[in-house]
Parts: structure tokens; sequence; C-alpha cells
């Protein structure tokens, strides 16, 4: 919540040093240093932080993160589009809470993807979305844009989950892969953010067979369970449909959200959450599902390094059978470890978060702005 202002506020653009940051201090026309976000005050009695906002049940994480500054002053808030922030048709002029949330949603949304591309989870493609908190027949995602460069509140799109149009008829162009985050939200109710990733060290597991499928070796990725099924388009394609490998349907979107079923259920739609956390793409990437944003970043880039130590386990092995020696065993986590380090990671992912914030803001990379 905001307090009064004699003008506008402006979110300015750039991130912040890798310094922790000072005291806020009430200059007028200097700097606040908050998470990620440049913000000034164009008035004369008050301050702004760019996050201070009520808890959200959707993205809050545990008492003690270290996350971004928060601060109450003043009496009434300015509206998000007072801030800068785009109308959403889908949330009510007078619901303030509604409001907050989506504008904390918004900016873990910009923050989130460069997180994912600092840690070579995006490149130029791949995308992070989220489910509008109050509308779930809603979701939000960025335009048509490489993730490292998604800026500003301008930049997101809200599209309807039903069919992955968007909200807006004049919206900018979306991703042609929107039906990825589309069908997930739509089977899937206990879903509220996706990713799809192409991080080239899982790329080898979506095109190894059953031979060697992506199974979880260390205790940060036993969200992975079990195993980790492997979804292949070419099962899926209609007649006259571009066989790019690329989610460009309705049809191809559910076929892949259903992968997120266990195949003994894979027909169930009554469950709220999947039984996987990630489901690989034959010769593309894979996709992540999640509760929150920064949940599903922690399992996105989890995944990953997964991968990378699952690989040098592989290799290791293969060289030490070259030297005549017996076939050295790869101890996966067990079943049991597999339960108990997920259960961990509903809560771990909260330190991580909190460090992936301050590295983008060292790094002095990306721009945020309002």
């Amino acid at each position: 919540m905001f307090g009064p202002t004699n003008s506008g506020v402006r979110l300015g653009i750039g991130t912040q040093s890798g310094r922790t940051p000072p005291p806020l201090e009430l200059w007028r026309n200097v700097p606040i240093r908050s998470s990620h976000v440049k913000v000034s005050l164009l008035g004369t009695h008050t301050c702004l932080a760019a996050w201070c906002l009520p808890p959200s049940p959707l993205t809050d994480p545990p008492s003690g993160h270290i996350g971004p500054t928060k601060i109450r002053t003043g009496q009434a808030g300015l509206s998000m589009q007072q801030l800068g922030f785009p109308r959403l048709s889908s949330t009510p002029p007078d619901n303030m809470e509604t409001q907050q949330q989506l504008r904390r949603l918004y900016q873990n949304c910009i923050t989130g993807s460069h997180v994912l591309h600092y840690h070579g989870i995006l490149d130029a493609y791949g995308h992070l979305s989220f489910r509008h908190p109050s509308t779930p027949s809603i979701f939000i995602m960025p335009r048509n844009m490489a993730p490292a460069n998604i800026a500003s509140p301008q930049d997101l799109v809200e599209y309807n989950v039903s069919d992955a149009t968007p909200v807006d008829s004049n919206a900018p162009a979306g991703y042609i892969e929107r039906y990825i985050h589309s069908e997930i939200y739509k089977r899937y109710p206990g879903v509220n953010s996706v990713i799809h990733s192409h991080a080239s060290a899982v790329v080898p597991y979506t095109i190894s067979g059953t031979g060697v499928p992506l199974k979880p070796c260390l205790h940060m990725a036993g969200f992975l369970g079990p195993s980790t099924p492997v979804y292949d388009v070419a099962k899926h394609y209609e007649p006259g449909t571009t066989r790019d490998l690329l989610i460009r349907s309705l049809h191809l979107g559910e076929s892949l959200a259903a992968c997120f079923r266990a195949a003994d259920a894979s027909t169930q739609t009554g469950k709220d959450e999947p039984d996987h956390s990630v489901v690989l793409m034959r010769g593309h990437g894979y996709t992540v599902a999640a509760r929150s944003i920064e949940e599903c970043v922690f399992r996105a880039i989890y995944t990953r390094e997964n991968a990378a130590i699952q690989t040098a386990s592989l290799g290791l092995s293969a060289a030490y059978r070259g030297t005549g020696e017996p076939p050295t065993e790869i101890h996966y986590l067990r079943d049991d470890e597999i339960k108990g380090a997920t259960g961990i990671a509903l809560t771990g992912w909260a330190r991580a978060w909190g460090l992936w914030v301050r590295e983008v803001e060292a790094a002095n990379l990306y721009a945020t702005s309002g």
C-alpha cells in the first residue's frame, strides 16, 4: 500500500549493483533501491518501495525469506494503472487486493524470466507464465520476445485458458506455443505457473528412448519423481499439421498436458495437481508445472542441474568400464528419499529465489521499468 504523493510515481529502468541496498531515505528525485526495480519519487513527502505489498498466498515465501523490502506508509494506495501497469480486463477496477496480487505476480514473472535467462534455462526462446490469482480462467505470459528483454508490465499479455486466445483482441503477438500453458492450466486447477525450456543439458534425455531415463540423482531434484515421462509429438500430429515439433494447437497442447498424469491414470482429469512436475519433449526440451512462479523456476533450474549431474555420472561410469573394471552402479534417489526430498523442496525454493533475484540485480544486464 502506498501513501499520498504530490505528483506521479515513475518506475525507472535498470537493475542495481550487487551491493546490499542502503536504507530507504526520503529524498526527492533520488532513486530508492529495492529488489530488482528502481523507483524514483517525483513528489515531495512520501516513499515507495517497488514491492511493498501484502503477502500473496500464491507467491509469498515462508516467514524468514530474505526478499524485497516491504514498507507501509500513508493511507490510500495508488492503482496499478497509476503506476504504469496496464488495465487487466479480467480485474474489476475497485479490487485493490487483486491488483496488488497481480502487481506482485507481474513483477515475479519479469524477474523470473531474467533469472531463467541468467541461469541458461531460457535463451532467445522458451517462456514462463502464471495463472490469474482471482480469475483462474485467465493466464498471463509475455508477448513474443526474448525472455531477457522483458522489461515492463506492458510486455505481458492476458490469455483465455479455454483456447489460448488473448483476452484483448488488440494484444501484441504472442508465442506460438502458448497452448502448452493453456492446456496445462485447463487440466490441472492446482497449477499456477508453467515454464517451457530448451536447455541443452536436458535434451539428450528426450531422445534416448527408454535406455537412459532422466532420474533424480541429487536431493534438490526429488520433485522429478521415480521417472520423468517423455512426450513424443510425432504420435499426435494431425493431417496437415506442420511437423516441426512445436506445440502449435490445442490438440497438441492437450496431448502434452495429459503426459503430466501418471501412465496408469492418464485419462483422469479430476485431480487438481499433475502426477509429474516435469515432462520431457522429444528433440525439443521440457515443460515444468508448479504452484507458484518461484517454485516453477526452482524446478526448471534443478531439472537442468540434475540432467548435467546424471550425464557426468554416466560418462564417469562408462570411462571406468573402459579400464576393464566391472561396471559401476549409479545410485539414484530411492523412493523414500524422493518423497523426503520433495517435501523439503516445497519450501526450499525461498532461499534460492532471494539469491537468484540478487544475481540478476548484480548482473546489470536486465532492464525493468513501469
